[in-house]
């Protein structure tokens, strides 16, 4: 069920969108929420953080009072610029209210990526939500369901 790589689906539907110069892709999800993937480009900066957080909008307008399930497969990405860190961490602040669920899957051997991510999650970890950082995006997705939204 996790987004294939290889030919950019999930769960054999093409992502709602991609971002033009990262390739980075996002499904809209039930239950509400997105899952976002790394595309080509392995490297986030703050076009790429704007991209996901610009997302939000679409979500805002279906939610209807539901809390939200954010599900992130960066197990590909290589790095991250200040300025993105920057801008995510602000946007989870900013949804902290309305999200059921953050997680993030990093590929196992990525160090120094764990640790700034993990800087970035004590932000909202002192707001008082938990942001889980795994090897795994694939048993959340089946816990809770997850599957690409209609279009």
């Amino acid at each position: 069920m996790l987004p294939r790589l290889e030919d950019g689906t999930f769960d054999g539907r093409a992502p709602h969108r991609v971002h033009a110069d990262s390739g980075f892709r996002l499904w809209f999800t039930e239950p509400l929420g997105m899952v976002t993937q790394v595309g080509q480009r392995t490297n986030a900066d703050e076009a790429v953080a704007r991209f996901i957080i610009e997302a939000q909008s679409e979500l805002d307008r279906r939610r209807e009072g539901q809390r939200l399930c954010y599900l992130h497969d960066w197990r590909r990405l290589s790095s991250y610029t200040p300025g993105a860190r920057k801008l995510m961490t602000e946007w989870g602040l900013e949804v902290r209210t309305r999200t059921e669920t953050i997680v993030i899957a990093l590929a196992p051997q990525a160090g120094v990526i764990r640790m700034g991510v993990g800087v970035a999650t004590m932000a909202l970890q002192m707001v008082g939500f938990s942001v889980q950082v795994v090897d795994d995006l694939e048993p959340f997705l089946t816990a809770l369901d997850v599957r690409p939204a209609p279009r």
